[in-house]
């Protein structure tokens, strides 16, 4: 093994497991380790001997796709992913459950994913009505609109606590879960605020994570 080759995989062993997630997500986006990874000999990886034989193929597109968790996993490895990514860059957020995390200054952040595009540049998310109203209530919450488009792209829209109180009580609602509707129109992303009362200019959220230091 070359050094820089060496000195990569101590590093990667030495990361934790929520760290070692983000990494792989991030390798696995990239079509070129995907098509290294296919000619890769599987024995190799699984540590099998010379003399017993394994079959394997080329791993397609369409193979990890038909593979791919179901949407609740999807939405879990994007936001685990998401949260190795913002403890490499100096932010440490303790997950509390499925969606909703904590900063160490006890800002509430609740992360929604929406992993597919419902069509080109849209994108649907949920959250618990009651708990959303509750954080509002008892202090200030961050939501932080976790989408992936169709190229395998994150879109980060971290919304501060003073938008979230004025957008919250506009929101549709359905079966307990408020309704977060994002859409793309040109360069700019949106909010859509049903009942014609204006839809919300998110895009100078996109990646402000500047919000979480606080």
């Amino acid at each position: 093994m070359g050094g820089v080759a060496e000195h990569l995989a101590q590093a990667l062993c030495s990361l934790s497991k929520l760290e070692k997630i983000g990494v792989i997500n991030l390798l696995l986006g990239d079509a070129a380790f995907r098509e290294v990874l296919s000619e890769f000999p599987i024995k190799k990886l699984i540590g099998l001997h010379d003399n017993q034989h394994v079959n394997y193929s080329p791993i397609s597109d369409s193979i990890v796709t038909s593979r791919s968790k179901g949407k609740r996993e999807r939405g879990k490895q994007l936001r685990q992913s998401y949260l190795a990514w913002l403890q490499q860059n100096g932010i440490l957020i303790e997950p509390f459950d499925n969606v909703w995390a904590e900063t160490p200054k006890g800002l509430w952040v609740a992360i929604p994913t929406a992993t597919i595009e419902s069509r080109p540049g849209r994108w649907f998310l949920g959250l618990p009505e009651n708990r959303v109203f509750e954080k509002i209530k008892n202090g200030s919450i961050v939501i932080i609109l976790l989408c992936q488009s169709a190229t395998g792209s994150r879109l980060d829209f971290v919304i501060p606590p003073n938008v979230v109180s004025k957008v919250a009580a506009e929101l549709s609602t359905s079966k307990g879960q408020l309704k977060f509707n994002v859409k793309k129109v040109g360069n700019r992303y949106y909010l859509v605020i049903p009942h014609n009362n204006g839809d919300v200019d998110i895009s100078g959220y996109k990646g402000n994570i500047s919000i979480l230091r606080i």
